[in-house]
């Protein structure tokens, strides 16, 4: 009986920890219509003819010069391989592209449709001219705009979903003028502005019907990890299958497809949960995109619904202290990274106030989510990371969320952690991430959180002075504030805050 009443017992915990790791999924079932996903249909075509009539009146307009008026020198090689176009150089802090003297017809063709100008005037890719440069092997030679790149494994999700539409509308508006894309990862994108920006002209490939692998690039960099993430228990929603690492994993498969048994799995649950709880054309999108790899920005739309900014001012206080220590404490950065909290907030107002490169790390994918929005209602130009700094300290993680400034809000209190952790620890995770400036500001006298351990002075309270100290050890003081009372009633006490600004020892 003692045996039964174990095994009973062992299959009901089993069964709690299944439903446990289970609530980390955020699906829901999609109820759309037929003749809904027609009308976003609509819409997209007249957005694709919007762009064709652009492109009509480029080519009623443009002369279409490709001026040869100096020999390219004194540049870097960024691209060692190549692709089917040419190379990227740089050179005085522009980036440059080189056309092979091979592939020189097929630019000239695609540049006189006026593709990359209209593209490029709508932000779809990056700034695009013809600069007047040339080699014996590159006869063109063009000019992009900088965009900065970041880090799509650190993406969230509706950041995934808006660079798969983004990657799908421009190679429908390609094929429009005979040009199709040949990849489509999510490597070839980056986020200015809030929103996604393709940056490999070198993609773009004359429509001689080949096959290309962009769509598939789509699902499988783009699809499958929003539905790791959406089912909310697969560790390769973190996982980016099209990046360098792979470049050097000679085996096979280099990169996961479809006869990959995690994908297979994932796509099973997926089907599952929508197949009698969703609607009839869910269903049958579903289909189309993971079995017969037809991605069009529509079908993107209707199944992975993007979630909405819930205009929150979080840390409100905060950020206009740190804001304003920015100025009082003589910090000259001209980058800066918030650790997250604010959704966007403080990278708004040192982008706004100091015209510093800004870059927001939320602890959510949520919060992440609602950070993108604002970037993009706001028109902030920074990136956006869902990223922790007290677990992302890897070296290839790091330097894309490396700064000038380091700007934290309640940094006890604001932390994702799995495991306990100490102030010194958080301090030295924040020491990683710059090397001149950091503000924090710090709540003693608060609930302390579940894994925080923090040094208690004689009176069982937290101590500031241990805190103090600590921060002195990696940082040389340049501005102590204190705000509220530190002796009054408990009310009053857990507003206490007490606000550091230092300079990298």
């Amino acid at each position: 009986m003692i045996q039964s009443l174990k095994k009973k017992t062992g299959r009901v915990m089993r069964s709690l920890r299944y439903l446990k790791r289970m609530q980390a999924g955020s699906m829901a079932p999609i109820h759309i219509s037929g003749d809904k996903v027609k009308e976003r249909r609509d819409y997209y075509d007249t957005v694709v003819q919007k762009f064709v009539q652009e492109m009509k009146a480029c080519r009623e307009t443009d002369t279409f010069e490709f001026p040869q008026n100096e020999i390219f020198s004194g540049y870097d090689i960024l691209s060692f391989n190549g692709d089917r176009m040419g190379k990227v150089f740089a050179k005085d802090g522009e980036i440059y592209r080189g056309i092979y003297r091979e592939s020189c017809d097929d630019f000239k063709q695609m540049w006189k449709t006026g593709l990359l100008q209209v593209l490029s005037r709508h932000g779809f890719i990056p700034e695009t001219v013809i600069s007047g440069y040339y080699t014996d092997e590159y006869p063109i030679i063009l000019r992009h705009g900088t965009v900065d790149m970041n880090a799509s494994k650190l993406w969230s999700y509706n950041m995934l979903v808006a660079a798969s539409i983004r990657i799908s509308l421009i190679n429908t508006i390609a094929r429009q003028v005979g040009f199709t894309l040949h990849d489509g990862h999510m490597n070839n994108v980056t986020f200015y502005l809030g929103e996604p920006v393709f940056t490999d002209i070198g993609s773009f490939v004359k429509d001689r019907g080949q096959i290309t692998v962009c769509n598939k690039e789509i699902v499988f960099t783009g699809c499958y990890r929003c539905v790791f993430q959406l089912l909310g228990n697969f560790m390769l929603s973190r996982s980016q299958p099209y990046d360098e690492a792979n470049n050097m994993i000679w085996i096979t498969p280099r990169y996961y497809d479809d006869l990959t048994e995690e994908y297979r799995l994932a796509l099973s649950k997926f089907r599952s949960y929508h197949r009698f709880r969703s609607s009839p054309a869910v269903n049958r999108i579903i289909h189309r995109i993971f079995d017969c790899w037809d991605v069009r920005p529509e079908y993107l739309e209707a199944l992975f619904r993007l979630r909405t900014d819930i205009g929150t001012n979080a840390y409100e206080e905060d950020v206009r202290r740190i804001t304003e220590a920015v100025e009082e404490a003589g910090i000259d950065a001209r980058s800066a990274v918030d650790v997250g909290g604010t959704k966007g907030r403080m990278s708004e107002q040192l982008y706004k106030k100091y015209k510093m490169k800004v870059t927001d790390c939320e602890t959510d994918d949520f919060s992440c989510d609602m950070s993108v929005a604002f970037f993009d209602r706001e028109k902030i130009p920074g990136n956006v990371y869902a990223f922790h700094y007290l677990y992302g300290c890897d070296p290839d993680s790091r330097k894309s969320v490396r700064a000038e400034l380091v700007t934290c809000a309640d940094i006890t209190h604001n932390v994702f952690s799995v495991q306990q952790y100490r102030i010194d620890s958080l301090i030295n995770s924040l020491r990683k991430m710059t090397d001149k400036y950091v503000v924090v500001t710090y709540y003693p006298f608060r609930t302390v959180p579940e894994r925080y351990i923090p040094r208690v002075d004689e009176q069982g309270e937290e101590d500031i002075a241990y805190f103090t100290d600590t921060f002195s050890l990696f940082f040389e003081p340049l501005l102590k504030k204190e705000f509220g009372d530190s002796t009054g009633t408990a009310a009053e006490k857990e507003n206490y805050c007490l606000l550091l600004a230092g300079r990298v020892r």
